[in-house]
């Protein structure tokens, strides 16, 4: 093996190392005040997250839980509910349940 086949696989080492660690770090909140406050005023039972019990009584029925679940454990943390907010359906916000 060459030094430069060498230093190749050293680059693409480190490069698939870098990707693994940023996929494996918490989600960082673009916005960690009004996101937590939200949180904790949906969050019955304190866990920083919400079921289906605390998710689907507020969430218009075009939102269904296994839309925001993007990690698939069926509860929407911190990171999920910022993203729907963001992203998803902003008007979640003023919706009221039923």
């Amino acid at each position: 093996m060459s030094g430069w086949d060498r230093a190749l696989l050293i680059v693409a080492a480190l490069t698939t190392i870098g990707a693994v660690l940023h996929l494996l770090r918490p989600p960082t909140l673009r916005y960690p005040g009004p996101t937590r406050a939200l949180m904790a005023s949906l969050d019955q039972d304190g866990d920083r997250a919400l079921d289906a019990a605390e998710f689907d009584p507020r969430a218009p029925p075009q939102t269904p839980l296994p839309l925001v679940d993007r990690d698939g454990d069926g509860r929407v943390d911190e990171a999920e509910l910022e993203a729907l907010l963001l992203a998803v359906d902003p008007s979640w916000l003023v919706t009221r349940p039923h």
